[in-house]
């Protein structure tokens, strides 16, 4: 008799090892995905600022210096989230970080081994704006010059031109 008890005992225990194994399986990893999205909701993406801008430079044009800086112009201006590289124009290209709606760069050579810095504040990208300072370090002439910048146009992603 002890043996007929046990057999009967063994497909409840092989069932519940199976919803043991199941609930391991399927159910944490989906509370996993749950919590992360739950996560992932409530976070906001970085303004968009890569495009062509046109920039204004506060003052009077000063021909001469370093590199074209404190010259009206073009940048361009790529991203990925928060990490931006910007053209500034003279061949001058900065890395920069975009945190709340303030771009800052600093390339310690960026200018024939010169420091070149930006700072834009107002990154506004619902209006395509950008105001803030340029500067080039280690030249008397250069002083820090307030710009503004408009978008022209937005940089259209690699996936749209072709895959490249």
């Amino acid at each position: 008799m002890r043996a007929v008890g046990a057999r009967a005992r063994q497909p409840m225990r092989r069932l519940g090892r199976s919803v043991g194994l199941y609930v391991m399986l399927v159910g944490v990893p989906f509370v996993g995905v749950v919590l992360v999205l739950g996560a992932g909701g409530r976070l906001d993406a970085p303004p968009v600022v890569a495009g062509t801008w046109t920039v204004r430079v506060e003052g009077p044009p000063r021909p001469g210096l370093p590199c074209g800086v404190g010259e009206p112009g073009r940048w361009r201006v790529g991203q990925s989230g928060t990490f931006v590289r910007l053209e500034v124009g003279g061949g001058v290209e900065l890395r920069a970080r975009l945190v709340g709606d303030t771009v800052t760069a600093e390339e310690p050579s960026g200018c024939a081994g010169r420091p070149v810095g930006v700072r834009a504040v107002r990154a506004r990208s619902a209006r395509g704006e950008l105001a803030g300072e340029l500067w080039v370090g280690a030249c008397p002439a250069c002083e820090r010059r307030r710009f503004e910048a408009t978008r022209i146009a937005p940089i259209v992603p690699a996936a749209t031109e072709g895959g490249r």
